[in-house]
């Protein structure tokens, strides 16, 4: 019983450090957002060359790159075609794409005001 009850204690403790470890994961990645610094959601879309959505294209995710500050975003596995958090300014979105598909790239401005639903960046596919 005792036995139990310590392995149970460990592995909330483990459950609750990790939580921690994760939370703490922005800072270790050197993307710590400052006080009152409004985070935004972007949402990625591929389109053809008359803006139907493109469902299977081939691109692995998505980069973002802040054209002030020059601090490079990327899509992760889990979410490859959102950016979340991504601090206010001007940005060249582009595709990762592999040799034979992928997507033009757009330069578009988030600003405090874009705060709440994902804001919607499309981008041309085209494949060879």
């Amino acid at each position: 019983m005792k036995k139990a009850i310590f392995i149970s204690t460990l592995c909330l403790g483990l459950l609750t450090a990790g939580s921690v470890a994760y939370a703490a994961l922005p800072a270790i990645a050197g993307h710590v957002a400052a006080a009152n610094t409004v985070m935004l959601t972007v949402e990625m879309q591929l389109v053809d060359h008359y803006g139907n959505p493109v469902h299977t294209s081939g691109v692995y995710g998505y980069w973002a790159q802040n054209v002030q500050t020059g601090d490079m975003y990327e899509t992760d596995s889990h979410t490859p075609d959102l950016f979340l958090g991504l601090p206010a300014g001007t940005y060249t979105f582009g595709t990762l794409s592999n040799p034979w598909c992928g997507g033009n790239q757009v330069e578009v401005t988030l600003d405090e005001s874009m705060q709440g639903d994902p804001v919607f960046v499309q981008l041309v596919f085209w494949e060879e």
